[in-house]
């Protein structure tokens, strides 16, 4: 591990370590400097394979490297597989329950609108008016209360007279 590497082009291969502790193999050849950005990470330090010279260990290098980009692609695919799932789900669950909600609304507008049209309409003896709560609101209270004292009065001594005509 390089901490005071010197600015050069490094090979494949090699492992790159970066200030926020992640790190990274090189798939091919870099320019990096102590200090400078690759992948869009501040560079901390690397790591030079130890037998450059051999070509076979910097092939196997290589391959791991391969290897390790390809775990990495497919740990990733999956996780947007996840999420691209979940979203749907939450997608599909938030448009049953705006459905619920919808149906719920209408049949409430539905309840309100037929209790407008009961009220609205006149009172039959097949469909009775509700019953009105605050009682007689200034109406009249029976047929026999109205009758005038003088009409009785009158009626009554009229039906005398004809009494004393029929008994004589």
């Amino acid at each position: 591990m390089d901490r005071n590497f010197a600015p050069n082009y490094y090979p494949a291969g090699t492992k790159v370590i970066f200030e926020d502790g992640t790190n990274n193999i090189l798939l091919s050849t870099h320019y990096l400097a102590p200090g400078y950005y690759h992948l869009g990470k501040k560079i901390l330090a690397i790591e030079i394979p130890n037998n450059t010279m051999n070509p076979m260990a910097e092939q196997r290098r290589i391959a791991q490297a391969g290897v390790e980009m390809g775990r990495r692609g497919a740990e990733m695919g999956r996780r947007a597989a996840e999420q691209a799932e979940r979203m749907a789900r939450e997608g599909i669950e938030r448009e049953e329950r705006m459905d619920r909600e919808r149906e719920a609304n209408a049949e409430a507008r539905l309840r309100e609108e037929r209790r407008r049209i009961e009220n609205a309409r006149p009172y039959d003896n097949n469909n009775p008016a509700p019953p009105n709560d605050q009682g007689r609101a200034g109406g009249r209270k029976s047929r026999r209360g109205r009758k005038s004292k003088k009409s009785r009065k009158t009626r009554r001594s009229m039906k005398r007279r004809s009494n004393r005509r029929t008994r004589r």
